[in-house]
């Protein structure tokens, strides 16, 4: 499932114009950093919804610049998003923090039963 989940990011999503993700995981959590260098925290979404993981950028409403109009303006307005299937997030227990141009999610896993059950059937 992730192989194709890196080929559909990798066939619409350049990384040139992407933000860069790392996830890792272990018995009991997934940890998710996405550089967002330049990025303001205010413009940061980050959507879990069916197993998938969503970090969505929108600068629309970024380039403001209080009542003043704007005569030039290079920086652009762009939304990018960043999709990835993640499953069994206990979403109570997530965190995610913004520093230095860094998000970090701490996203616990569900606890499943890890013994064998059998179910009768009557």
């Amino acid at each position: 499932m992730r192989n194709f989940d890196n080929l559909l990011n990798n066939f619409f999503f350049s990384q040139e114009e992407d933000f860069l993700v790392n996830i890792y995981e272990n018995e009991e959590r997934y940890v998710v950093e996405a550089y967002l260098a330049g990025i303001r925290k205010e413009i940061i979404n980050v959507m879990y919804n069916d197993d998938i993981l969503s970090i969505y950028l929108n600068t629309n409403d970024d380039l403001t610049y209080g009542e003043y109009k704007k005569i030039r303006v290079e920086a652009r307005q762009y939304v990018k998003m960043r999709s990835f299937c993640i499953p069994r997030i206990n979403l109570e227990g997530s965190q995610a923090t913004f520093k230095n141009g860094l998000l970090t999610l701490v996203l616990p896993k569900q606890n499943l039963v890890k013994n064998n059950y059998t179910i009768q059937v009557e």
